[in-house]
């Protein structure tokens, strides 16, 4: 679900120019409307276990530089 709103913000909202919020309405849900017609799945490039390696190879990088575990 995040994949697809980052979509959305950078084919709709970062490229497009609206000054009004009609305008804005009007983008977003003719994007909606377009996805709804030609749905298509995103492929995952990894394996959760490569997602999870990842994570932990950040967290110890961040611990090595002293961020705090709140970050």
């Amino acid at each position: 679900m995040a994949r697809w709103f980052a979509e959305l913000t950078r084919k709709k909202l970062q490229r497009g120019v609206h000054r009004l919020v009609a305008e804005l309405n009007a983008d977003m849900t003719s994007f909606i409307n377009a996805h709804i017609k030609r749905p298509r799945p995103y492929k995952r490039v990894k394996s959760s276990d490569e997602i999870l390696a990842s994570v932990r190879r950040f967290c110890l990088k961040a611990n090595e530089f002293g961020v705090s575990e709140r970050v």
